[in-house]
Order: C-alpha cells, then sequence, then structure tokens
C-alpha cells in the first residue's frame, strides 16, 4: 500500500513568536467590522459574518487569519468560498493561538477549510471545530486538500462536520487527546487521516463512498476508532499502518475491500460487524493482536493473518 509518510507540511515556520507576520488588516467582530470584512483579514477579535464572503480571486494566505487567542468565528449559517487548491489559499487559518471555536456555516474550495498548526514545544489548546460544512463546488482538480488540517492539537474537538469530495476529511498531525465525532465524511479519499501522537478517538461517524480508507492511522499510539459506519467499494474502513495498542471496536463496515487492514503491534479488533466485504480482517506482520467477537458475513475471507509473531483469535463468526 502506498501512503503518504511523514508530515505534509513543515510546522512552526510562521509561529516562531505566535503571531503570524502579515501585511493584512486587524478587524475588530462588531457589526461594522462584519459588513466590511475583506478576504484576506487578520482578526484579534470574535467575528461572527453577517453575509457570505466571495473569495474567488484570492491567491495567497487565507481568507481569515487567526490573530489573537481565545477566539470564536460565527459564520452564522453563511459561506466563505475560495479560489480552489491551487493556490493553497486556506478558509481559516490559525498559526499559533490557542482556544480558537470555528462554528456554524460553510467553507467551500480553499486548499484546507480550517488549518490550525501548533509546534512540539506548543501544541495548540482549545480548538473546536463544529457544524460546518466542507466541501468544493470547483473541478477535482482544483479541489481542497482537507476539511479540517489540524498538526500539534492537545485535546481537539471536531464534531458534526459535514465533508464532502474531498481528498482528504479530516487531518491530525502529532496531535493527542483528540476527539473526533458526529462527522459525516462522503466521497473523500480519506475520510480520517492521523500520523503521529496518541489517543486520539474517531467516534460515531459515517463515513460513505470512500476512496482509500475511512481511517489511516500512521505511528501513533492508543487511539481508538469505535461506533462509526463506514462503506466505500474499493476502500479499506481502517488502514492501521504501523500504529500501536490501536482499539478498533464495535463498528459497522461494508461493502469495502478491507473492513480493516492491521499492520500495527498490540492492534485489538473487537464486536465489528461487516458485510460484504472483500476481506473482514487482513493482518500482516502484526504482534500482540487480539480479534475477538467480531461477525463477517457474505465477505470473500473472513480473517487472513499473514506472518504474525503473536495473535490471539476469539469468539469471531465469519461466513
Amino acid at each position: 500500500m502506498a501512503k503518504p509518510l511523514g508530515l505534509r507540511r513543515a510546522v512552526g515556520v510562521l509561529a516562531t513568536s505566535g503571531i503570524l507576520t502579515t501585511a493584512m488588516a486587524a478587524v475588530a467582530a462588531g457589526p461594522a467590522a462584519a459588513a466590511t470584512l475583506t478576504c484576506g483579514t487578520t482578526i484579534t477579535h470574535n467575528l461572527t459574518l453577517h453575509r457570505n464572503l466571495n473569495c474567488r480571486t484570492l491567491t495567497t494566505g487565507s481568507a481569515i487569519t487567526i490573530g489573537a487567542a481565545n477566539l470564536t468565528v460565527n459564520l452564522n449559517g453563511h459561506t466563505i468560498t475560495g479560489p480552489g487548491g491551487a493556490n493553497q489559499v486556506d478558509g481559516i487559518s490559525d498559526i499559533g493561538y490557542n482556544g480558537l471555536i470555528v462554528k456554524g456555516g460553510t467553507i467551500a474550495n480553499f486548499y484546507d477549510a480550517v488549518d490550525v498548526v501548533g509546534t512540539s514545544s506548543g501544541p495548540l489548546t482549545g480548538i473546536v471545530v463544529e457544524h460546518i460544512a466542507a466541501l468544493t463546488r470547483a473541478p477535482a482538480s482544483s479541489a481542497q486538500l482537507s476539511g479540517v488540517y489540524g498538526d500539534y492539537l492537545d485535546a481537539a474537538r471536531i464534531h458534526n462536520v459535514t465533508i464532502t469530495d474531498l481528498p482528504n476529511g479530516i487531518e491530525l498531525y502529532q496531535s493527542q487527546h483528540s476527539i473526533v465525532s458526529h462527522n459525516r465524511i462522503v466521497r473523500a479519499g480519506n475520510a480520517f487521516y492521523e500520523n503521529g501522537g496518541s489517543y486520539n478517538t474517531w467516534s460515531h461517524n459515517t463515513l460513505t463512498g470512500m476512496l482509500d480508507a475511512g481511517l489511516f492511522s500512521i505511528s501513533t499510539n492508543g487511539s481508538a476508532f469505535k461506533y462509526n459506519k463506514v462503506s466505500g467499494g474499493a476502500a479499506d474502513g481502517v488502514v492501521n499502518g504501523g500504529s500501536a495498542h490501536m482499539s478498533i471496536t464495535r463498528n459497522t463496515f461494508g461493502p469495502l475491500y478491507d473492513a480493516v487492514y492491521d499492520g500495527g503491534t498490540g492492534t485489538t479488533i473487537s464486536h465489528n460487524r461487516g458485510s460484504h466485504d472483500q476481506w473482514g480482517i487482513y493482518s500482516y506482520g502484526v504482534t500482540g493482536a487480539i480479534y475477538s467477537d467480531n461477525t463477517f458475513s457474505r465477505s470473500t475471507v473472513g480473517i487472513e493473518t499473514d506472518y504474525p509473531t503473536s495473535e490471539t483469535l476469539t469468539g469471531n463468526v465469519t461466513d
């Protein structure tokens, strides 16, 4: 499986002091300020949109850049529209500020709809993204890369987000104790992607029409994927590409290529149900795996394990 490895972008280049150096104007968030909001603005106060924001001609930076800690961006039912992903323009960008809340509207046709980046020495806390839609209305060649991108986040909350027709839904890099729940992802490459970090939870999400994977996990520790519904035909439900102590429980899979591909250490896969998958579980070279009480029906192969060091299978049902 040819999967992307390593961080997608350099971290901290723009965040040496926690304040983004920019020539953009800082805007306060009263009604008058909202009325004069322009694309490429840096805000230092809470912001509520009172109209749609058309940023189709923006070629650099972000539609809205966060310039202070503890801000709320309330889209208020409105839409921010960008130029597509070719120019790597983001919708809302937070480089180094804690306490950001983004909620209540649509962010379309950007490289990343919401981009939040901390550093290894200063993970961001208090990040909440909720009740938004991230989508593309542009040709695939200019589609945004991700709905929500987070780098070095601690205890982030991303929930009730709808993401449609994007290469990636929600990405977390080097993040920990974050919860991604009750989201709906439709026709993404990877609905979820995590690289590094620990103890993130992905729960109660509905992932439909995946092209690659529901969750692709690399080099994480202690992640939990539970109570999700995943379908996608040729896609995989969960790909453990080398993570440790991952828990995959009480999910519904199918039809998929592999409901679960396990290439990790100490993975627990239990109480899942799959139907019409090519493989229920396919594992390769695992150590310390436990597969228990799973049911896979109408699959070509229920469970296949190749070159395991140690694993325990108990109570599984296949036909």
